[in-house]
């Protein structure tokens, strides 16, 4: 039995660079609350941090769950993926799809109103008239 009784401890870095005082000890980093006057981060009005805290609130939808919510087979979701109707996200092996942009595609995808009169026929005219 190799290693049998044997304990290591596992070494965590906690992201304080040595020879830094933690934010703890009263020392604030770059960065946080205590950096700009009224608790303002440095970077609020950075597009880039905007975008990063934006990216957290995605709500991704697998093309199973996404072809449900349209009420199409997977089959014609991959097809209205791969025209560019519908945008969609290859992590690996797994496609994802975000929430919005299948509301986004439903909502361009509302019918206007007459534009549907090719579809059914022409009202026929009471005979004698």
């Amino acid at each position: 039995m190799r290693g049998a009784g044997v304990t290591r401890a596992l070494t965590v870095p906690t992201g304080v660079p040595p020879g830094r005082p933690s934010a703890a000890a009263g020392t604030p980093f770059p960065g946080s609350v205590r950096d700009e006057p009224g608790g303002q981060r440095s970077g609020d009005n950075d597009p880039h941090r905007r975008e990063i805290r934006m990216s957290e609130e995605i709500r991704w939808m697998s093309t199973a769950e996404a072809a449900r919510s349209l009420g199409i087979t997977p089959r014609t979701l991959y097809r209205l993926i791969d025209e560019g109707q519908i945008p969609a996200y290859k992590f690996g092996r797994v496609i994802r799809l975000k929430e919005h942009d299948v509301n986004e595609f439903i909502e361009a995808s509302r019918i206007q109103p007459g534009s549907l009169e090719h579809l059914y026929p022409d009202a026929k005219t009471p005979a004698g008239s």
